[in-house]
C-alpha cells in the first residue's frame, strides 16, 4: 500500500518474524497506544476487524445515523475489543483530513464514542458550515478553484506567473527540459511552503493544495504550437 495513505496492516512480516522474540511486540504497542491518540497519527496500523468497523461507521454517517444509537451499534459489533474502534479512528484521522470532511469528521467522532461509551457530540454550525465551504471549494474547476484561493492569498498570482513563464519558456525537449523540470518542482515546493504560512485557513486545507498543484502543473507544461515547435518567449 502506498505510504501516502498512511495506513499499514497488521501484519507478521519480516522485521516481526526477526525480532519478535526480542519484545517487537511490545514496542509496536508502545508506539500504536501513541498513535491511536494522536490528532492526526504519523501512521495507524489497521486491522481487518478495525477495517470492518470504521466501514461499518462510514454506513452509519452515510444513512444519517451517526448519533449515541449509532454508536451503541459499534460499541456491540466490536464487543470487547474497544481499542479496535480506537485503531479504526486512528486511521480516519492519519488522512487528515478529518478537519476538511465532514465525512472524515463524523466517522472519527463516532468511533471514538463508541470506544470510550460516551454520548456522540455533533459537529457545530460553524463546523459544519466550515465543511460546506471545503466542499464547495472542491467542486470547483481547477482554475476556479486556484483564482478563488488567489483572491484569499495574492502571493498566488505571482505563483502562477512565474509557473507561466516557464510553462512558455522551457521547450519540450533538449537539455533546457531538464533544467526546467527542476524549476517546476521549485515552483511547487514554493507553493506548498506558501499554504503553509498562508493566514487563511482555506489555503491551508490539503483540497487547496491539491487545486494549487494541479493548476501550477498545467500551467507549467512546455507549450507547443501546431507545428510541434515550442513559440519564441516574449
Amino acid at each position: 500500500m502506498a505510504v501516502d495513505d498512511l495506513r499499514y496492516r497488521a501484519s507478521p512480516g519480516p522485521l516481526r518474524r526477526v525480532l519478535g522474540g526480542i519484545g517487537v511486540g511490545a514496542l509496536v504497542r508502545s508506539l500504536g497506544d501513541q498513535e491511536l491518540n494522536a490528532a492526526e497519527p504519523r501512521v495507524a496500523w489497521d486491522t481487518d476487524r478495525s477495517a470492518r468497523l470504521r466501514a461499518l461507521a462510514r454506513a452509519l454517517v452515510t444513512d444519517g445515523r451517526d448519533d449515541s444509537a449509532g454508536a451503541g451499534v459499534l460499541a456491540r459489533a466490536a464487543g470487547r475489543h474497544t481499542r479496535e474502534l480506537r485503531r479504526a479512528a486512528a486511521v480516519v484521522r492519519a488522512d487528515g483530513r478529518v478537519g476538511e470532511d465532514e465525512a472524515d469528521f463524523r466517522t472519527d467522532r463516532i468511533l471514538r464514542a463508541a470506544a470510550a461509551g460516551v454520548p456522540v457530540v455533533p459537529p457545530t454550525d460553524a463546523q459544519l458550515a466550515w465543511f460546506r465551504r471545503v466542499r464547495d471549494l472542491e467542486a470547483l474547476p481547477v482554475d476556479t478553484g486556484y483564482a478563488c484561493m488567489a483572491a484569499e492569498e495574492p502571493a498566488l498570482l505571482d505563483l502562477e506567473a512565474d509557473a507561466l513563464h516557464l510553462g512558455r519558456s522551457t521547450p519540450p525537449v533538449g537539455s533546457e527540459r531538464d533544467l526546467g523540470d527542476r524549476r517546476r518542482q521549485e515552483v511547487l515546493e514554493r507553493a506548498t511552503d506558501l499554504a503553509d504560512r498562508s493566514p487563511s485557513p482555506v489555503v491551508r486545507t490539503r483540497v487547496a493544495r491539491r487545486i494549487a498543484a494541479a493548476h501550477l502543473t498545467a500551467v507549467m507544461a512546455p507549450a507547443v504550437g501546431a507545428d510541434g515547435v515550442p513559440p519564441v518567449p516574449p
